[in-house]
C-alpha cells in the first residue's frame, strides 16, 4: 500500500448510523481553539513558565470550546461526554502533527499521539491549578477535567481530582460523573452481508446507574486488510434504522443492480473474538499511514483504545494456508466443473499455474476463503497481481497468454459464485470489474481507488451524507452535516 491517506476520499465500509444532533461536536476540530498558550513555548508547544502559580487565562482558551459543549451535557449520557473527550484528545494529536501553517497529512503518528497526551497533561494541570484558586470554580472546566481523566498522566490526574474535591458544593457535579468511563461490555454484534468484504463489529456497553445501553461499532474492512476504517457509538435501534437486516443495500437510481441482491445480516457474536478483531483492526489502521479511513475513525480511536486496552481479548487466530496437495485438489474440482468448458486451449498444467496467485492472494491479503471472490475481491486481486508482476517474469507477456490468464480468472469467479450460491447479478458485476481491470499497463493506484470505492455511491442517499471528493464534502462538513456511510458490498 502506497497512497497517502486522504480524509474525504470515498471509502469502502464505514459509518452506519444516521447523523444526529446529539453529537456535541460535528467533526474533528470543529470549534476548538488554537493550542498555543503564550510566546515562550517548550518543544511540546506549552509555555516555559507552565509551573508558575496563579491563574492562566490562556489555558482556559484551550478548553473553552469543550467546556461550552460539555455544559450542554450536564444531564447527558456518559457516552456522549466520552465521545467529546475522545475528539478533544484526537484534535490535540492533529495539532501535534501540524508543521507551521501546513495541515497534517493523514492520521497522527504514534509519536504525535504520545506528544498530544503530554500536551494534555500540562494543560490539564494548569487548568486544575487555576480553577483551584478561584473563589467560584467554573463547573464546565472541572467537568472537562473529569471527562479527560483516563487520558491524563499521574500528576495531572492528581491535580484535576484535587481541584474537583476542593470545589465541593461551589460547583455542581454532573449526573454522569459517577458513570463516565465505567461502561462494561455485556455482549457483541456482527453485521455484514453475504459477500463478506466488510463487517461491522459492535461491543454493547452498559453503564452503572441505569443509563441507556450503547454500542461501539467498528467497520472492519476485510479486503486489503483487515483494518478498522471507521468508528461510531450508537444504540442498537439507531444502527438498524439505516442498516436493516434481511434487506439488500439500496442501490439508488444510478446504483448497480447487484447491490439490491446483497442481503445484510445482524447476529450476536462472541465478545472475546469481537474485541480481538477490533483491536487488531485498529492496530493495522494506526500503523499504516496509507490505510484509508473515515474521519470518525481518528475522532473515536482514543475512546476505543481505552476500552480495548482494559478488556481481555481472545488470542490471535492462526493464519490459514493451503498445502500443495489441497491446492491440487481445489484445481482438480475446478477442472471437473461446468465452468471448465470456457477454458479453450488452456492446458490443465497452465490452469494450475494460473490459479496459484489466486490462492496466494486470499491467504496474504484477504480472509483465506479461496472461494470468496466478490466484485471487490476481484478488483483488489488484480491490483495486487499487477503490482506483484510489474517487475517479475510472471506477468503475461503477449496477447494470447494474457487472454488465457483472463479466461482462467473469469472461469474461477463463475465457479466460486456457483458454489457460494450468489445471485447472477453479483457475478455480472465481478466480471464487469474484471473487464475493466485486466488491461496491459494498468495504473495500480487507479485500481486501488476503484476497488475500495466502487459500490459506495448508493450509500449517500441511504445515510443522508456526501461521500464525494474535495470541496463538496468540505462544504457539507462546514455546514454541520457529517458524512454518514455504511458497510459496502
Amino acid at each position: 500500500m502506497s497512497r497517502k491517506r486522504k480524509a474525504n476520499k470515498k471509502r469502502q465500509g464505514g459509518r452506519v448510523t444516521p447523523s444526529t444532533s446529539k453529537k456535541p461536536v460535528t467533526r474533528p476540530g470543529a470549534g476548538f481553539a488554537p493550542f498555543g498558550l503564550g510566546d515562550e513555548e517548550l518543544s511540546s508547544g506549552w509555555p516555559a513558565n507552565a509551573a508558575a502559580p496563579g491563574p492562566q487565562p490562556e489555558v482556559r482558551d484551550v478548553f473553552s470550546a469543550m467546556a461550552g459543549a460539555i455544559g450542554s451535557l450536564r444531564d447527558g449520557h456518559p457516552a456522549d461526554v466520552e465521545q467529546l473527550a475522545s475528539e478533544f484528545v484526537a484534535i490535540l494529536a492533529i495539532a501535534a502533527s501540524e508543521q507551521g501553517d501546513e495541515p497534517a497529512d493523514g492520521s497522527p503518528s504514534a509519536a504525535n499521539r504520545a506528544r498530544a497526551l503530554e500536551m494534555l497533561g500540562v494543560a490539564a494541570r494548569l487548568l486544575a491549578e487555576a480553577e483551584a484558586q478561584r473563589a467560584r470554580p467554573h463547573a464546565d472546566y472541572l467537568d472537562c477535567l473529569r471527562a479527560l481523566d483516563p487520558f491524563l498522566d499521574d500528576a495531572a490526574r492528581v491535580a484535576a481530582r484535587s481541584a474537583a474535591e476542593r470545589a465541593g458544593d461551589r460547583a455542581p457535579v454532573p449526573q454522569w460523573a459517577d458513570a463516565i468511563w465505567s461502561g462494561q461490555p455485556i455482549g457483541a454484534w456482527r453485521a455484514g452481508d453475504l459477500l463478506g468484504d466488510s463487517v461491522n463489529l459492535g461491543v454493547e456497553l452498559d453503564w452503572p446507574g441505569g443509563w441507556e445501553r450503547r454500542v461501539l461499532w467498528g467497520s472492519l474492512i476485510i479486503t486489503e486488510g483487515p483494518f478498522v476504517n471507521d468508528l461510531v457509538v450508537s444504540t442498537l435501534d439507531e444502527f438498524t434504522e439505516v442498516y436493516t437486516p434481511g434487506t439488500g443495500h439500496p442501490a439508488g437510481p444510478d446504483g448497480r443492480p447487484y447491490l439490491a441482491d446483497v442481503i445484510r445480516f445482524l447476529d450476536e457474536a462472541d465478545l472475546a473474538a469481537t474485541l480481538r478483531d477490533l483491536k487488531l483492526g485498529l492496530l493495522v489502521a494506526s500503523e499504516h499511514a496509507d490505510v484509508p479511513v473515515q474521519p470518525g475513525h481518528d475522532s473515536l480511536a482514543p475512546l476505543a483504545g481505552l476500552l480495548l486496552n482494559r478488556l481481555p481479548v481472545a488470542g490471535p487466530e492462526e493464519p490459514s494456508s493451503t498445502s500443495e496437495a489441497e491446492r491440487d485438489e481445489l484445481v482438480s474440482s475446478f477442472l471437473n466443473s461446468p465452468e471448465r468448458s470456457v477454458l479453450n486451449g488452456v492446458a490443465p498444467v497452465e490452469v494450475r499455474e494460473r490459479c496459484e496467485p489466486l490462492f496466494d492472494y486470499v491467504e496474504q491479503r484477504s480472509d483465506g476463503d479461496v472461494h470468496r471472490w466478490s466484485p471487490a475481491v476481484a478488483a483488489a486481486f488484480l491490483d495486487w497481481y499487477h503490482q506483484r508482476t510489474t517487475s517479475s517474469d510472471d506477468a503475461p507477456d503477449d496477447g494470447a497468454e494474457h487472454d488465457r490468464f483472463r479466461q482462467v480468472v473469469e472461469a474461477w469467479i463463475r465457479y466460486c459464485h456457483r458454489l457460494k450460491g450468489w445471485p447472477e447479478s453479483v457475478t455480472v458485476e465481478a466480471l464487469a470489474r474484471l473487464d475493466a481491470h485486466v488491461q496491459p499497463g494498468i495504473d495500480p493506484a487507479k485500481v486501488w481507488g476503484q476497488a475500495l470505492s466502487d459500490g459506495l455511491e448508493h450509500l449517500a442517499e441511504e445515510f443522508g451524507g456526501n461521500l464525494g471528493f474535495g470541496d463538496e464534502v468540505g462544504d457539507a462538513n462546514e455546514s454541520g452535516t457529517r458524512p454518514a456511510d455504511g458497510s459496502s458490498e
